[in-house]
C-alpha cells in the first residue's frame, strides 16, 4: 500500500475558491475542459465524462481500458506572515493565501471503496487539508515512475501550474480555480 509522506515548501500562487455547481468534463485525452453555458445548463458529453465529486473520477478511472493510478496532492491554504491587512482578509474569508503541499499519495482505483474512504485514509496520514489535487497515471508503471510523477505533479502544485489537473475539496467536490 503507498505511503503518504510530507510534501515540500509553499510557494506564491494566485487566489482560489470555490465557484460551486460549475461543471468541469475531463475529455478522452485527459484535459480538463469547462462545458460551454448554456441558457439551460445542459451536460456536455462528447467522448468525456462530467466530473463534479471525485467519486465521477474514480469511476470512469475504473472503466478505462488501461490501468490507472490516481496521483493526489493534498494541500492546505495560509496566510503569509508579511501579508497586508487585505490579503489577511481575504484569506479569513476563504480567498488568496499560499497553498502547500502536505502529503501525497497513488492509488490504483480497485483499491478505492470512494471519496470517504480516501478522505477517512488522509485525515489518519496527516494534517487538514483544504485542497486535493489530482491526476491520473495510465498504463502499467514502476514504483520509481510513480514517485517520480508524485514529485512532479508536488511540483507543479507549489508553482501553481494546475492544468490538467482536477482539484476536489474535503467534501470531494471539484473547485474551481481562478
Amino acid at each position: 500500500m503507498p505511503a503518504f509522506w510530507a510534501a515540500a515548501p509553499a510557494q506564491r500562487i494566485r487566489p482560489w475558491h470555490d465557484e460551486g455547481g460549475g461543471d468541469l468534463l475531463l475529455s478522452g485525452d485527459g484535459a480538463l475542459v469547462r462545458p460551454p453555458r448554456t441558457p439551460l445548463r445542459q451536460r456536455v458529453t462528447v467522448s468525456a465524462m462530467n466530473i463534479e465529486h471525485f467519486n465521477d473520477l474514480l469511476a470512469m478511472a475504473r472503466a478505462q481500458p488501461e490501468p490507472q493510478r490516481l496521483l493526489m496532492v493534498f494541500t492546505t491554504a495560509e496566510c503569509e506572515p508579511d501579508a497586508t491587512p487585505e490579503q489577511r482578509a481575504a484569506h479569513a474569508a476563504g480567498e488568496g493565501g499560499v497553498l502547500r503541499p502536505l502529503m501525497c499519495v497513488d492509488k490504483d482505483p480497485a483499491e478505492l471503496q470512494d471519496f470517504a474512504t480516501l478522505a477517512a485514509e488522509a485525515r489518519h496520514a496527516g494534517p487538514a487539508w483544504q485542497l486535493m489535487f489530482t491526476a491520473a497515471l495510465a498504463g502499467r508503471t514502476t514504483t520509481s515512475e510513480i514517485q517520480r510523477m508524485l514529485e512532479l505533479l508536488t511540483k507543479r502544485v507549489e508553482t501553481g501550474e494546475f492544468g490538467g489537473l482536477l482539484p476536489f475539496n474535503p467534501a470531494g467536490d471539484v473547485v474551481l480555480i481562478d
